[in-house]
């Protein structure tokens, strides 16, 4: 996070459009993971509405000795809803860590381009430096 704090507002614009892109997907992870999530609530519920609705069924079928086939469809098609929901959260998570991890290696990248292009230019300087001074020595 102190990486991206110390690089916003920077004055090279392919990396300010990389974090933005890359923010720009985050949140829309964040939101989709949200929506999803709540989706899964919103199933958990009927999940746990549906088991209620089973237990009045199974006191039913134990009364009347037969079976309603059509709730325990119902129970297994949530059932397999919810474990959906709950493996694409999953994936959405893994999506977000990649995307963070993405965002950390071009700022390290970034950041040893500049890091060389520094050391170069300090090469540069005290080559000049020299020159200049073997010049004026000479004279």
């Amino acid at each position: 996070m102190s990486t991206e704090i110390a690089l916003e507002g920077s004055c090279h614009p392919m990396l300010d459009t990389v974090i933005c892109q890359l923010r720009e997907r985050d949140a829309r992870i964040a939101q989709l993971l949200e929506e999803v999530k709540q989706q899964a609530d919103n199933h958990t519920s009927a999940v746990c509405a549906l088991q209620i609705a089973l237990s009045e069924k199974d006191a039913e079928i134990e009364r009347a000795k037969e079976t309603n086939a059509s709730v325990i469809h119902e129970r297994n098609t949530a059932l397999e809803t919810v474990s959906l929901l709950n493996s694409q959260v999953a994936a959405l998570e893994q999506l977000l860590q990649d995307s963070k991890k993405l965002l950390l290696a071009k700022c390290e990248e970034y950041c040893t381009k500049l890091y060389k292009e520094r050391e170069d230019r300090s090469r540069f300087r005290r080559e000049m430096l020299t020159i200049i001074h073997n010049a004026a020595a000479g004279s």
